[in-house]
């Protein structure tokens, strides 16, 4: 739950009851408990953490540089997608097109079975190799009389220009007398009308998927 600049991380009965808040965080927005509530993972700036879940039933402000309790890093970059292994042993998280997973006892030093020296957290995770298919149109597409911004280094501006575009390429674009428009090319009359090239904006922060 966002509650102005903190969120909260809640739990309630199954008929609605008992709100009990057990996290706050400015800058987490993911939290994941452990099945057996002994753990909470969360993502603070896009990087992946794990803290000890405290039964003490007040609220904990968590984060990174939290004291009170132990925390640690797991991911060495940013992840997503958190989730547990059944038993409460590991942490399974993605990163771009890897997936990654980290035993807890490789984190903390006081638990059971933890190595002498704590590794540091793994950048290299197991290919994801997802591949879909992609939509392509197919022919060719004719776009006349049109006003062209080209963009090109002399700021160039075509009137009653010609766009040839096959199979999701430019094939041609120029001036009406310079381009010759293939026989089986579908027209538009775009007269009257200016064609650019998209726009694209490179860095945006948006909140349009997972947690909002």
């Amino acid at each position: 739950m966002n509650d102005g600049d903190k969120k909260s991380f809640k739990s309630l009965n199954a008929d609605g009851t008992e709100e009990m808040v057990h996290f706050t965080s400015k800058y987490a927005n993911s939290f994941v408990p452990s099945p057996d509530n002994k753990w909470i993972a969360f993502t603070e700036l896009f990087k992946v953490y794990v803290a000890a879940f405290p039964p003490s039933g007040k609220p904990v402000d968590l984060s990174a540089g939290l004291k009170a309790m132990p925390v640690a890093q797991t991911a060495k970059d940013g992840g997503m997608n958190l989730h547990w292994s059944a038993n409460s042993d590991e942490l399974f998280w993605t990163g771009g097109n890897q997936y990654f997973k980290n035993e807890i006892k490789t984190r903390f030093n006081f638990m059971e079975g933890a190595p002498d020296s704590l590794p540091p957290p793994d950048s290299v995770g197991l290919k994801i190799g997802l591949i879909l298919p992609q939509a392509k149109p197919k022919g060719a597409i004719a776009f006349t009389g049109c006003r062209i911004i080209t963009m090109n280094t002399q700021r160039e501006v075509i009137d009653n220009g010609v766009i040839v575009v096959r199979d999701n390429r430019i094939d041609a674009i120029g001036n009406a007398s310079s381009v010759t428009i293939p026989s089986d090319a579908k027209v538009i009359d775009a007269t009257g009308k200016t064609i650019m090239p998209g726009l694209i904006d490179v860095h945006a922060h948006l909140g349009t998927f997972r947690q909002d």
